[in-house]
């Protein structure tokens, strides 16, 4: 019959710990992350396939310049896109809104909204003529929005310059323009 638990030891001695089921200290949480980190810098991704394509490459252009021109948008109240909207009416003030609409190549409802904000922060007026179509005009507030809204068009010019040259530049915007007359 086994004596109490410790029976036959010397008084005062401990048994050794044993190494099966011992918790022994494990790395740091720093040291797990450190770990990772470098595990992970040291794996590469393949990229996905749409990522290499040319249209992802534009699609990402135009939101890095958008981006660059948002800013200038937003202190002055106006969304992205009512820009283009009143770029239109700069160049002829009073046309209908679906001349608007065929000239953005944008849906009728979209341009009914942007005008309806437009109109409350007082950028545009819209009156029916004699033929019963909306006309869409300039406030003295929407004229003077030309300056810096046109201002930050240029800027992202200038930086798209400053990276990629004229001579570069040129020749995109003849591609581009070649590529969307191909898709009207």
């Amino acid at each position: 019959m086994a004596g109490p638990r410790g029976a036959g030891r010397a008084a005062g001695c401990r048994a050794a710990p044993s190494r099966i089921g011992a918790r022994t200290r494990g790395p740091s949480r720093g040291e797990r992350f450190r770990a990772l980190a470098l595990f992970t810098a040291s794996v590469t991704f393949p990229r996905a396939m749409i990522e290499q394509t040319m249209t992802y490459a534009l699609l990402q252009t135009v939101k890095a310049t958008r981006a660059s021109i948002s800013p200038t948008l937003a202190a002055n109240g106006l969304y992205p896109g009512q820009d283009l909207l009143l770029s239109a009416l700069w160049s002829e003030d009073g046309i209908t809104q679906s001349e608007l609409v065929t000239r953005l190549g944008i849906r009728s409802p979209t341009v009914t909204k942007a005008l309806a904000r437009l109109e409350r922060v007082g950028y545009v007026r819209r009156e029916i003529d004699a033929n019963r179509s909306r006309r869409v005009f300039l406030t003295a507030a929407g004229r003077a929005l030309r300056h810096p809204v046109e201002q930050a068009w240029r800027a992202a010019d200038e930086r798209l310059t400053g990276q990629a040259g004229q001579e570069q530049l040129a020749a995109l915007q003849l591609i581009v323009g070649l590529l969307a007359d191909s898709e009207a």
